[in-house]
């Protein structure tokens, strides 16, 4: 389905959102869906639609196998190498068996598709290598986990993520000049400030209360 102008997706499992994004020379997978013949397959079936271009990266945004299961056979299938950052290259390999990441980064790293610039931006919390992209031209940020849009709570597991984190994640995207947001789950958001904003502020007084007990 298109988005907008060079940004399309495809949802999977339910409500998961996996998008390509399309320069004049390249394009890039944000997230990989599932691991199952299902998500697989209408992933691939989006890329086929745009014509099988040249895929530079598959951009995993953390290690949840909704999110992660699919990256080793989309890669198989399009050439394309794993990204993740750094931090979650060893968790993203542990989850789905066979899967591996071969480009790592840190954040602030940028990928030139033709026309569309994609800067990485490392976004720690959910997990603690948790990734956002962010494309450029269109100020579309596309969010994994790091922003949902489907009713439901983001979760932080302690064991492998942090609250404190997740806050300071969420400021740091509030300095970017954001038009809309591709969340990991749900609808796009199209007020991001304002939905960051709320974001922080429950995230905040759920620290504080933690901190006060």
């Amino acid at each position: 389905m298109k988005v907008t102008e060079n940004v399309q997706n495809v949802i999977v499992g339910g409500d998961n959102n996996v998008y390509l994004i399309t320069g004049e020379e390249r394009a890039v997978l944000f997230d990989s869906g599932h691991e199952t013949d299902e998500s697989v397959d209408s992933v691939l079936g989006l890329w086929d639609g745009a014509g099988r271009p040249e895929v530079a990266a598959i951009i995993v945004s953390h290690h949840h196998s909704d999110h992660s299961g699919g990256a080793a056979r989309l890669a198989k299938a399009t050439g394309a190498p794993v990204v993740s950052s750094l931090v979650e290259k060893e968790p993203i390999e542990d989850a789905v068996p066979g899967t591996r990441v071969t480009t790592t980064v840190t954040g602030g790293e940028v990928l030139d598709l033709g026309g569309a610039t994609i800067e990485y931006i490392f976004t720690p919390g959910h997990t603690f290598g948790s990734l956002c992209a962010y494309y450029r031209e269109q100020r579309f940020l596309f969010a994994g986990d790091t922003i949902r849009n489907n009713g439901q709570v983001v979760a932080v597991n302690p064991k492998v993520g942090e609250l404190s984190l997740y806050l300071g994640s969420l400021r740091k995207l509030l300095d970017h000049d954001i038009r809309m947001i591709g969340p990991g789950h749900g609808q796009e958001v199209d007020d991001p400030r304002a939905h960051i904003e709320s974001e922080l502020a429950r995230l905040s007084s759920d620290l504080s209360s933690t901190t006060s007990s």
